[in-house]
């Protein structure tokens, strides 16, 4: 069955990812053709608009953010209901309102274009394994008929009824979550307030009863977003670097360091990919300590500079979205002007005692 999939971002990347490895044939389209590179690397064909794509296939996916956005990719002037071909259906996962979905349904009927509204509950991780819900409003029989293709990309389908109602379940969801995080919040205020760290709060409370699962996932996502762009780093690869951060994020160095501020993304990931052929860098994470509630992380590094023999120890701060995605890191290390350069590390430190790596641990992976 051809497929045709509008919007790449964290979520629709990896769920079209999945349909592909299914041996199912995509034409795509985003609002920046660099985030389908990937795929059309994978056999995909690059559409010049939703109407282009519309006339290609037999299903038509759309992943946005915001109701304008679909409303855009629909009706707009190069919208894939302006040339409707009777027989298509089109299935929304976009997080959007009821009413909204209802009238995107009546759009849609009204061409004779079928419609399910099937917004996804989970993570970038689980959409990476195929482990997303589907919270279904539409016909019966036409969830029956797609199933399969949702089964691509998760392993629970909901039917909540008619158009509108798959809406309405995300926004209870959403609700509720929102309502567990702040709850959890509170309880860490008052569990600093008599005396209790941080530290001995999360690991007390997350996993337990009353916690929700969610907010050790929350940890994990971080967790895997700051060792995927490590792993990006050591392999110099742009495209996994560039998956791990906002556009917009900012890498800051301490002052007199030889580079940065990193400004952007594609300079963050640029800049180590220059390092690994200049220097052959490779990194370790040698402690990673995750604050969920604030969105944060603090590490410690070692960056090991092979074609020199230098050895540079430092540690960062992270801010993320979210999403999960990197907004910002502050780095904070010893920058030396001597001649010749030395290795940049504590004094009177024995970092072998401690369990720190005194050479590279392999190119396979980003240490412990």
């Amino acid at each position: 069955m051809k497929i045709g999939f509008i919007g790449l971002g964290i979520m629709g990347s990896r769920m079209a990812a999945n349909l592909q490895k299914q041996g199912h044939s995509l034409v795509v389209f985003n609002r920046t053709r660099e985030k389908a590179e990937p795929l059309i690397a994978e056999g995909a064909k690059w559409a010049d608009s939703p109407a282009a794509l519309a006339l290609q296939v037999e299903v038509i996916f759309t992943m946005l953010a915001h109701p304008d956005a679909v409303e855009e990719a629909a009706l707009g002037e190069d919208g894939f209901l302006r040339y409707p071909q009777p027989g298509k259906m089109w299935i929304d996962c976009s997080t959007v309102n009821p009413s909204f979905s209802r009238k995107m349904a009546a759009e849609a009927k009204a061409r004779g274009v079928g419609f399910l509204g099937a917004p996804v509950t989970g993570s970038k991780g689980q959409a990476e394994v195929a482990k997303l819900t589907f919270w279904v409003g539409g016909e019966k029989g036409d969830l029956e008929t797609y199933r399969p293709l949702l089964e691509c990309m998760g392993n629970r389908i909901v039917h909540c009824g008619g158009p509108g109602t798959g809406a309405s379940l995300k926004m209870v969801m959403n609700q509720l979550l929102g309502t567990i995080m702040a709850a959890f919040s509170e309880g860490l205020v008052l569990g600093e307030s008599l005396g209790l760290s941080r530290e001995l709060l999360f690991e007390a409370l997350l996993g337990g009863p009353a916690a929700a699962p969610f907010l050790a996932l929350k940890r994990e996502r971080i967790e895997n977003v700051i060792r995927t762009y490590f792993d990006g780093c050591n392999e110099g690869n742009i495209e996994k670097m560039l998956s791990c951060f906002v556009p917009d994020a900012r890498h800051y160095f301490p002052r007199g360091a030889p580079q940065g501020p990193f400004l952007g993304a594609r300079a963050i990931a640029e800049g180590w990919k220059r390092a690994v052929e200049t220097w052959g860098s490779y990194w370790t994470i040698d402690v990673l300590l995750i604050d969920e509630g604030r969105n944060e992380a603090a590490m410690e590094w070692t960056h090991f500079k092979t074609r020199t023999g230098l050895v540079l120890r430092g540690a960062e701060l992270y801010s993320l979205n979210e999403e999960g995605l990197i907004t910002e890191i502050r780095a904070y290390y010893a920058s030396p002007t001597s001649n010749p350069p030395v290795n940049h590390e504590l004094g009177d430190f024995d970092y072998a005692a401690r369990g720190y790596p005194l050479e590279p641990l392999s190119r396979s992976g980003s240490g412990q």
